[in-house]
């Protein structure tokens, strides 16, 4: 699953350092979204903090806009119109097209 934190990062803007648990690293991967280090490595998460906080303004400014992005993705409302989308097109004869 993903974390009610990593959503309240992503939605403010702020780079994550996450572990790599459940489906958290890879979503910080993929979107871009932090650094990801190994669990139950306190090293490896004190180096992942040192990284984060040693990124100049480029980074984070780049990290930020992925992030709301993110956020914004993950918004019901844009997922319920992404369900209802699907819903109608699968719903429809192939070779016709409707209006969403």
């Amino acid at each position: 699953g993903t974390s009610g934190v990593l959503q309240r990062a992503a939605a403010a803007g702020r780079p994550v350092v996450a572990a790599e648990v459940g489906q958290i690293g890879s979503i910080v991967r993929r979107h871009g979204l932090g650094v990801v280090c190994p669990p139950e490595d306190p090293q490896a998460l004190a180096e992942a903090i040192d990284h984060a906080l040693a990124q100049q303004e480029p980074w984070r400014k780049e990290v930020r806009a992925r992030a709301l992005e993110y956020a914004r993705s993950q918004d019901w409302r844009v997922f319920g119109a992404q369900v209802r989308a699907g819903y109608l097109q699968s719903r429809q004869p192939q070779g016709t097209e409707q209006k969403v």
